[in-house]
Order: structure tokens, then sequence, then C-alpha cells
């Protein structure tokens, strides 16, 4: 038994390293397929990644410019200015209104007539400030477009930079009465930028004409302010601003990568979006060894399931193949092996061996005078009284329709007699409780040793018989 198990752990672990030797080779060949297929993919000029960026982004940015330029044309503040700024709460109201519904920093109307700066705050801030002279004013009212972007410090919190839309608000005759606009402090859009940087995993930017850095992911290093300092990039400066979408691959620290420019005509800046292709390696990664711990543990689950019932069925099979389904005792396929291992020990270690061959007596007499399962019930009651008497290293074998074995491992001849002794005598109570006159006859034999498995159990037939010749029922010693 002890052998046929180590084989069927041995066969079992080779079956199991076999299976996740293929696991583990088709999931590299799939993770070197994948990354290749989508590190090409990335790399790629023609990704759609830069168009969806730009979209999410214009909705986000232009949203401030669509509301100062709702402002700029707005029937009541345009009415409001040009009859001569009364009720200003009204106005005041107007505002506050604007910033929650876009949710901005500040809405405002500057007045060219009464040089007065209305906002959403604490309501109006005097012309005392002279805001007319103002570098921003100027340009929104000299400008040929209807608006300009400019970014200045906050005039209530001057330690936050905003980015203003400047709008122009004209009366019936074209004249301007007023600059209309909204503020978005710089740490707002920077928070924004860096969720789209964060969720597309791409360096996303924007620079003016003159190449200055106007807002990035807050999260980035400040040490460029100019995309001129940037010496990769310089070669390709002229592709960067040419006010069209353009895409060329670049060098970065000897990496690939891929810059995407698109000119936002409402902002007058350049949209910047870098892909570092070491960073989406490593990302990409991340994700194929994820998803193959993910079914690695599933496959793992099913190969321990699998090997679990594998081993029962096979337990299973081999007690099919190795007892005798009547006697629940090895049968002679499964005996064998085991006498052969015995033998050799016996041999290497000068270890002694005996063997109790024994047959029930007249078994076919029984068998045609009360029925073969009368026959079958006696086969079971001599199987049993056999492994109850023997010890937890001896073995017990249906040997043949009426004969059994026991194999006594480190038994001499005596007390392997012993053990006959105790079978017949515990056999002679089961006879009494069947009322079937059994009897059963042994033949005792211990191994010599260079004697070869079939002489030992020879030897045992022989003394067997000799029991048989001298009446039945008793125990002979082979010589």
């Amino acid at each position: 038994m002890l052998f046929m198990l180590l084989m069927r752990k041995k066969y079992n672990t080779i079956l199991l390293g076999f299976l996740l030797c293929g696991f583990i080779l088709t999931s590299w060949l799939s993770f070197n397929l994948a990354h290749n297929s989508i590190s090409k993919e990335t790399v790629n000029p023609l990704s759609l990644t830069q168009d969806t960026v730009y979209s999410e982004i214009q909705e986000d940015l232009m949203q401030p410019i669509y509301a100062a330029k709702n402002m700029a044309n707005n029937t009541f503040l345009r009415r409001w200015a040009v009859q001569g700024e009364s009720k200003p709460e009204l106005l005041i109201e107007y505002l506050k209104y604007i910033k929650q519904d876009i949710n901005i920093d500040i809405s405002f109307f500057a007045s060219s007539q009464s040089g007065v700066f209305y906002h959403d705050g604490d309501g109006v801030i005097s012309g005392s400030e002279n805001f007319t002279q103002q570098q921003w004013f100027i340009a929104a009212i000299n400008s040929p477009h209807d608006y300009v972007i400019n970014i200045d410090q906050h005039h209530l919190t001057p330690s936050k930079y905003t980015l203003f839309i400047n709008y122009k608000v004209v009366d019936a005759h074209e004249n301007i009465i007023g600059i209309a606009g909204v503020g978005i402090t710089l740490s707002k859009l920077k928070k924004i930028i860096t969720q789209y940087q964060r969720h597309y995993h791409r360096k996303i930017y924007f620079i003016d004409e003159q190449g200055s850095i106007t807002l990035q992911a807050s999260s980035e290093p400040t040490k460029l302010n100019n995309i001129h300092q940037n010496d990769e990039l310089l070669p390709y400066l002229d592709n960067i601003f040419l006010k069209q979408q353009t895409a060329f691959e670049f060098e970065y620290n000897s990496q690939p990568a891929i810059l995407h420019s698109r000119w936002v005509e409402q902002l007058g800046w350049y949209l910047i979006i870098e892909h570092h292709n070491k960073g989406t390696s490593s990302l990409v990664s991340q994700e194929i060894l994820s998803s193959l711990l993910l079914s690695g543990s599933l496959i793992l689950l099913v190969l321990c399931y699998a090997h679990r019932t594998f081993d029962k069925y096979q337990r299973q099979i081999e007690a099919i193949a190795s007892f005798d389904k009547l006697s629940n005792a090895l049968n002679r396929q499964a005996f064998d092996p085991l006498l052969t291992q015995h033998v050799i020990q016996a041999q290497q270690k000068q270890q002694r061996l005996s063997l109790i061959l024994l047959d029930i007596d007249h078994f076919k007499h029984i068998n045609d005078s009360y029925g073969h399962l009368a026959g079958d019930k006696i086969i079971q009651q001599v199987a049993l009284t056999c492994q109850q008497v023997a010890q937890d290293n001896d073995v017990v074998c249906r040997w043949g329709g009426e004969e059994f074995i026991v194999l006594l491992p480190h038994s001499d001849l005596a007390k392997a007699q012993q053990t006959a002794e105790q079978i017949k005598h515990q056999l002679k109570n089961m006879v009494q409780v069947q009322e079937i006159a059994v009897t059963v006859s042994f033949g005792v034999a211990q191994y010599q040793i260079k004697e070869s498995d079939e002489s030992f159990i020879s030897r045992a037939d022989n003394a067997l018989l000799q029991a048989k010749r001298l009446g039945r029922n008793r125990i002979t010693l082979a010589s």
C-alpha cells in the first residue's frame, strides 16, 4: 500500500507540475504578446486619446468663456448699464447667480461709464482703484477680439492667481460700455488638469504662443517655465506651433514618446499632451499582471479542485483494482508488489519475515450444502478474523477462491505460528455462531535469505498441503 501511495503521489505531482508549467508558459506568452501589442498601440500617432482629452478639457474650460459671453450679451445687464446703473443690488444678485450656476470663483462687471467695478462678493468696489487705467482693462477694450484672457492676482485674495475671461459689453450702437467676465483660480484649473492626467496617464499642459507654460497639473514640478527650455523638444518646435492638430514621436530619457499639439482658439493656447511609453509600459505591465494573477488564482483553485477530485476517484479506482470486493482484503494483483518489497527489505536489512497461507476446508461442500450466499459470508468472516488478529504492519490478502495469505513483517516462525493459532481459535467461535461446521488449514513459513518470492510462497503452500493430508483443521510449519 505504501508503494502504491508513493506512486500515486509521484504521478499526481508530475501531472500538477505539467499543468502549472503549461499555465506559466501560456501566461508568459500572453503577457509578452499583449504587452507588445498595447505598447505599439500607445505610441501610435493616430491614437484617439488626444481627441478625447481635448473634448473633455474643452467642455470644462470653455464653460467660463461661454458664461462670460452670455453675460456680455445679457439683455438685463446691458439695459441696466445703459439706464444709469441704478439699483446695483440687482446686478449683484445676477452676478451671484452666475457664480453659483457654473461654479466659478468670481463674476464681475466693470463699467467704463461710471468707473465702478461690480462683483459677486461684497458688492461694489468704487472707481478709486482706477481700474480703467489697468492693463487688463485696456487690453480688453482695445483687443480686436470680443474677449481676452489674462492671468492675474485675485483682487480679493492676492495670494491666489486667477484666470480671467474679460468680455466686451456693447450697447445698441456698438459702443463699449464695460467688461463682463468670470474668473477661475488656477488651483481649481490645475485640479481639473490633474484629474485628466491621472485618468488618461498622459502629461497634459497648455502653452501660449511664446511657448510659456500657462497651465499644468498641480503635481508637476515647475522646473520648466517655457517649452523652449526642453532640449528634447527643440527640434520639433516648428511642428508644435502650427496652429493645427499635430502629432510626432520623440525620445524622452531614451524612451519612445509621443506629443500631440492642438491650437485652442478660444483660449489662445496650445493644448499639449505627452505620452511617455515608460510609464505606460509599467501601467500596462501592472494591468496585465493583475489580470494574470486573477486568472492564475482562479486556475489554481480549479487545479486544486480538479486535483482533489482526481485524487478521490483515483483512490476509488485503486481500491477497486487493489481490494477484493467480497472480503475487503487485498487482491493478488496488489499483494504481489508488496510481497516483493518486503522480501527485498528482508534481504537488505536482514529482517525476519513470515507468511501464513490458509484454506477453508471443504469449501465446495459448504457452497453446495448451504448455498453461495452462506459461502460468501464464510469468506467475509474469515477475512475479517484475519484482519482483526493481524498487526498494523501485517498484510491480509485473498489469495484465491477460499485461500488467504497473511504476510507478517518482523515476525519469525514461532510468532507466525502464534498468529495462526489466534486466527484458528477465533474462527472456531465464529463457526459456532454460524452453526456451520467450518474448519481451516494453515501452512506457515519463514523467509530464508536469498529465497525468491515464488519459493517462499511455495514452501508455505507445501505446508498447507501437508496440513490437508494430515486431516485438515491444523497448522503445519514449513521446513
